[in-house]
């Protein structure tokens, strides 16, 4: 049977459906083979689908409507979305936007709304605009049944918007990479302590933890031959007691299949696997990898440069040593108006990625590595 927890007194899938990396096909959500997700997803039992105003560039939302919230019963599944706070400019905005995501979806609540990718900066931007204030009187309205926000800054700020404001939940990027390396086990402990739920995100690092050197991967296949390389990222999150869903944000029926697996008569880990994942953490930390989940939040980059495939390539060439991913699949695979040469220095991208990668340096690096070899 499918694990299911406790959520703000819902009963809820542990495997929760992060709806920002959907199939695409001619750059646009493929909907037949996502709403094949969509379909396999919920006769399997999980009921939790996150999204966002902003995910596949504003057509998440849409294509839930179609897939779910059209063609399912309302009361058998929860709808997560969030307030982007970088959209709102004066006070009346945050409540235009929740507006226009009720029309996207085709709905008349959303289950549980968040504050998009809240750090200190923006933080200060939702207090401003009244944005958590906002939430308050819409879960009073019935709008919404339960008011949280995402995070991507520092335990410093996490702790400081835990303090200023009642949550009915977190959700964080957790994973074991992150436990140390991004100081996410001292932000999971803060919610702990606060009796503030949370939601994981990017368990599995945008891929980066299923896709790695072969000598790491031997090291999880000498543990367990038939365990996947991703089961481990998410029975790692999954054996947490604070932990409620773990999102996976599935693209393919393989991705779906394996995770629904692990996520049925869920095992939390052992003592002796978790010395296996800490032998991984040496391996890995020995890598010298560019941190980025592939989240195309550096979509906004107006020269229209990649990152995310530079970024991608780049940690191909490094986990892999192959140098046709760099000299064949980027530099003459990729449109020249997408290349890293463009790159201006405005650092608009680095101001918004929740990585805090210094994204116009990397991409020079990325440029020399690819140009040396």
């Amino acid at each position: 049977m499918l694990q299911y927890r406790e959520l703000c007194g819902n009963r809820v899938s542990m495997l929760g459906y992060g709806c920002m990396r959907f199939p695409q096909k001619d750059g646009k959500i493929d909907y037949a083979a996502a709403e094949a997700l969509i379909d396999t997803a919920l006769e399997s039992g999980v009921n939790y689908y996150d999204t966002a105003y902003m995910y596949h560039g504003g057509q998440s939302e849409r294509f839930l409507r179609k897939a779910l919230i059209e063609r399912h019963d309302r009361s058998s599944y929860y709808v997560a979305d969030k307030l982007p706070i970088w959209e709102c400019k004066e006070e009346a905005d945050c409540l235009r936007v929740f507006e226009e995501q009720l029309d996207r979806l085709g709905t008349d609540y959303i289950d549980y709304y968040l504050l998009h990718s809240l750090n200190a900066g923006n933080w200060e931007s939702c207090k401003k605009l009244g944005a958590h204030t906002l939430q308050k009187e819409l879960k009073r309205q019935g709008r919404i049944r339960y008011a949280g926000f995402s995070f991507h800054d520092s335990p410093e700020v996490l702790a400081q918007i835990l303090n200023e404001n009642e949550w009915d939940f977190c959700q964080l990027q957790l994973n074991y990479y992150d436990w140390d390396n991004g100081r996410a086990g001292e932000m999971y402990r803060l919610c702990e302590e606060r009796g503030v739920p949370v939601i994981v995100m990017e368990p599995v690092r945008g891929g980066s933890l299923a896709n790695m050197n072969t000598e790491i991967q031997a090291i999880f296949k000498e543990a367990n031959p038939d365990a996947s390389i991703a089961s481990w990222a998410i029975r790692y999150v999954g054996s947490l007691d604070n932990v409620r869903v773990v999102l996976s944000g599935m693209t393919t029926m393989d991705q779906l299949t394996d995770n629904l697996k692990t996520c049925t008569n869920f095992a939390p880990l052992t003592p002796a696997e978790r010395n296996v994942i800490d032998r991984v953490l040496e391996a890995f930390n020995r890598l010298p990898l560019v941190a980025c989940t592939s989240c195309r939040y550096c979509e906004i980059c107006p020269m229209g440069i990649d990152i995310p495939r530079a970024f991608g390539l780049y940690n191909e060439y490094v986990k892999f040593g192959a140098p046709w991913t760099l000299k064949g699949q980027y530099l003459k695979e990729t449109p020249a108006e997408a290349l890293a040469d463009r790159c201006t220095g405005c650092r608009a991208c680095a101001e918004i990625c929740p990585q805090h990668l210094e994204i116009p340096e990397l991409l020079k690096k990325v440029l020399d590595t690819a140009n040396s070899l």
